[in-house]
């Protein structure tokens, strides 16, 4: 069992009858893998977009202006984003479709980008019974295992240049921050 699918479990033997939307609505997105979106993490992975053996990514984290958590990967050349077509580590055509960032249409997210969970604001209320409380912060936690995983499932094919750190921060009593920070360490380039 994985750390992401333990969270889930507790969170599920939490919520019941007396349960507020907001947890309701959280858990829903949670029992759905917790936003990943795995198409786009296996058009990712999929070697017959890559022209190298082991591309190099860079994962981002951030909480948007709409509330919602979006992890996305970009090419990257070492430690620098690719500038020219010669950088390319992708085919073109699987390139276009990530860069060129096409708003979310009709539920569809962009092909670029690996997680969303929605309402997900920098700060997350623990408001309700201890039921709630305790499922929420099941859920935030799961959230965080989660991407881990996939940062260590992504790391396994390709290298990772820098990925954003998730940070979950007790407020008080009454409510978590979270925490992406802009850089992380590096993979090595000649691990494999």
């Amino acid at each position: 069992m994985t750390n992401s699918q333990h969270f889930l479990d507790i969170a599920n033997e939490l919520v019941g009858r007396k349960t507020s939307p907001e947890v309701k609505d959280r858990l829903k997105v949670a029992r759905g893998d917790f936003g990943v979106l795995q198409g786009n993490v296996d058009a990712l992975l999929n070697k017959k977009n890559w022209t190298v053996e082991r591309p190099s990514v860079r994962v981002g984290a951030e909480i948007n202006q709409a509330g919602s958590l979006t992890v996305w990967w970009v090419p990257t050349i070492g430690k620098f984003e690719a500038k020219h077509e010669s950088d390319l580590e992708f085919d073109g055509r699987f390139l276009f479709q990530v860069v060129h960032k096409v708003p979310p249409n009709f539920g569809a997210r962009p092909v670029g980008e690996l997680m969303w969970f929605r309402k997900l604001h920098w700060v997350v209320r623990l408001d309700g019974d201890a039921c709630d409380r305790a499922a929420t912060l099941a859920i935030l936690y799961g959230i965080k295992a989660r991407y881990e995983e996939l940062l260590v499932q992504i790391r396994n094919e390709m290298t990772i240049t820098s990925a954003d750190p998730m940070r979950l921060y007790k407020m008080d009593e009454d409510g978590i921050r979270w925490s992406l920070d802009s850089e992380a360490k590096l993979d090595n380039p000649g691990s494999g």
